[in-house]
């Protein structure tokens, strides 16, 4: 039972620990489910019928812009632009309330 708690626990902990695996995988995952979902809902399509080479774009898409670019985008570029953004964007509700250069930031 320990191990299975130590797996949980490690599977848990992963986001934390590798948060730009996390967003890849996150990304891409949502993209592809997406796609799924607009062609069997919107376009009526069955599981048989989707097209999982359009899906393989979208999960390129994902992985790649979302997942990645995306990433560099609002965690790399906006840590040098926004030098307070991870103080802020750990503090309560009513401290970002209080905190006026924060909110500027």
């Amino acid at each position: 039972a320990k191990s299975k708690q130590g797996i949980f626990a490690k599977a848990m902990s992963f986001p934390k620990r590798r948060p730009f695996a996390t967003n890849i995988m996150i990304a891409t995952v949502k993209t592809s489910i997406a796609d799924i979902i607009t062609q069997c809902i919107v376009e009526g399509k069955s599981l048989d019928e989707v097209d999982w080479r359009r899906n393989a774009v979208f999960v390129a898409f994902g992985s790649l812009y979302l997942g990645g670019f995306q990433w560099f985008i609002q965690v790399t570029c906006y840590r040098k632009w926004f030098p307070t953004m991870d103080r802020f964007a750990n503090a309560s509700f009513s401290a970002k309330l209080k905190d006026i250069e924060g909110l500027k930031d």
